[in-house]
Order: C-alpha cells, then sequence, then structure tokens
C-alpha cells in the first residue's frame, strides 16, 4: 500500500500558532519525492496567523498549472532546472517571483556584485539597489536566459493541459503496472512512496535533494539516526549510513519523473524492470 506522507493540517495549525518576530512558513505546491501536491489555502492559512509565504512551485509548474488567484504568497520559487523535463535546456536558472513590499522584509547584511549603488570601506557602509536587484548576486547567466523564454513559447504551443493530461495518464499506467507485480510469496515488488494518483514520474536514485522524505518512508526512527550516527565519526559514506540502519534499509528511494518528451514505450520498459527481482 502507499505511504500517506501528507502533512496534518492539526499539526500544521500547532507549528503555526508560534507568533512574536518575523516568520515564514515555506512549503510546496508538490513534492519532489512523493509528487504529493498540498493544498494551496494553506497559504492564507499562515498568512491569517501573521506568517509570510514562500511557495515552492519547482515540482509542479512543468506539468501542472498555478493559480495565484486561490492564494497570494509573498513569495513563489521557481527552478528552470526542473523545466528541462519539458524542454531540456537550460539548466541552472531559476526565479523568485515576490511582492514588492515583501522583498522590504529580507534583510540583506551582505552585498556583491551589482546588489548596491554605493560602498565605502573606510565608512563600514554600503546602499543596496532598489528592489529586485538587490538581490541578484554578481552577473546574471545572460548567455542562457533567451533559451528559457524559447522554451517556454514552444510549451505554450503545445498546451499545458495537454502535457499535464499525457503525464496524467502515462503515470497512472504505471503506477497500475508497479503496484501489481508481486513475489511468489505474494509480498510486493515495488513500495509506492506517494499517492497512487500521482501527477508527476527519469528515473533518479536517492533522496532526492529532500533530507526528510529519505527518512520517513523507510520509518527510520530518532533512536535508530543518533545510535547511527554517534559511532560515526567525522565522516560517513552512503554506503556505511546502509551499513548502520537496523536490517541494512537502504536510506533512499528510486524517483521516476515524466514530462512532455515521455513516451508509453519508456513508461512500459520501466514497468517491466521490477520483473527481474521477483523470486
Amino acid at each position: 500500500m502507499p505511504l500517506d506522507l501528507r502533512v496534518d493540517d492539526t499539526r500544521l495549525e500547532r507549528a503555526l500558532a508560534t507568533t512574536g518576530g518575523h516568520n515564514l512558513f515555506a512549503f510546496p505546491a508538490q513534492s519532489n519525492f512523493s509528487a504529493v501536491q498540498h493544498p494551496l489555502r494553506r497559504i492564507k492559512l499562515a498568512q491569517t496567523r501573521g506568517w509570510s509565504v514562500l511557495l515552492d512551485a519547482a515540482a509542479l509548474v512543468p506539468t501542472n498549472p498555478l493559480d495565484l488567484t486561490r492564494g497570494h504568497p509573498e513569495y513563489v520559487a521557481l527552478s528552470f532546472y526542473r523545466f528541462s523535463k519539458m524542454f531540456a535546456y537550460p539548466t541552472g536558472i531559476g526565479v523568485l517571483v515576490a511582492r514588492h513590499a515583501a522583498l522590504e522584509k529580507l534583510p540583506r547584511p551582505w552585498f556583491s556584485g551589482g546588489t548596491i549603488t554605493v560602498a565605502s570601506v573606510q565608512g563600514s557602509r554600503h546602499f543596496l539597489t532598489e528592489g529586485a536587484a538587490a538581490f541578484e548576486d554578481a552577473t546574471l547567466d545572460y548567455t542562457n536566459i533567451p533559451a528559457v523564454d524559447a522554451g517556454l513559447t514552444f510549451l505554450e504551443s503545445v498546451g499545458l493541459d495537454v502535457v499535464h493530461e499525457r503525464v496524467r495518464c502515462l503515470t497512472e499506467w504505471l503506477l497500475d503496472a508497479l503496484v501489481g507485480r508481486r513475489q511468489t510469496s505474494g509480498r510486493p515488488v515495488v513500495n509506492i512512496y506517494g499517492p497512487l494518483t500521482s501527477d508527476g514520474i527519469s528515473p533518479r536514485t536517492g533522496c532526492c535533494c529532500n533530507l526528510g522524505a529519505g527518512e520517513v518512508p523507510l520509518g527510520l526512527s530518532t533512536d535508530e539516526l543518533d545510535r547511527c550516527f554517534a559511532d560515526s565519526g567525522d565522516r560517513m559514506t552512503k554506503d556505511e549510513f546502509g551499513r548502520c540502519l537496523e536490517g541494512g534499509t537502504s536510506p533512499g528511494a528510486v524517483r521516476d519523473s515524466l514530462g512532455l518528451a515521455s513516451t508509453f514505450a519508456d513508461v512500459h520498459a520501466l514497468a517491466a524492470l521490477p520483473g527481474e527481482f521477483v523470486r
């Protein structure tokens, strides 16, 4: 059975009860590990409790529309590396969409590149430029930026709704095929870390840049991790980490990301792979 990796609303409301100071609630519109899509109503929930909100939309927007009329976060983070799942280029470019008033809340005690108008060594002062330019360190990757425009234009010509429906159909077929794989003992060959109606699946292994996701689905306890790290010294490899866990649990998963270029032949080949592990 798939694990329910959604954040419980009751626990979230308790966490948001913290008051005083400047608080930032950051959450993904879609998990990059499990493809769970979290409700955008949580934006208003946090804001009514005095929190600013950073919405991580990097995993959602390559195959899903993002309707910001359903919530008005102060900040939205996008990665065009994630967009490369759609049109393959470029990597290394991202964007932070922010309200003007929200930018004024961000302290910037350091500076670099063209983020300042005036700086003085003897006077020990510097003055940031106004608006977004104060947060752009050094020179932008201007040689790759035109590729973003070309890629988005291509995606618009295809239609995001078409991409979404294609990925949905391929993903659901793949999930059905994987869940149906069983050992001769009846045990499942594949454990699904996420819902069985995911909207998002190229293979990638590890924690997928999501530290907690490598622990919660595998059932790793704080006591087990504390014991493991207590004997680690100053260095630890991934193999050593796996060996120190109870039962030699593999600390990670395989993620399969489907996109515009994915075909049925791709998912059919992937669905056949677990058959090699049937005993």
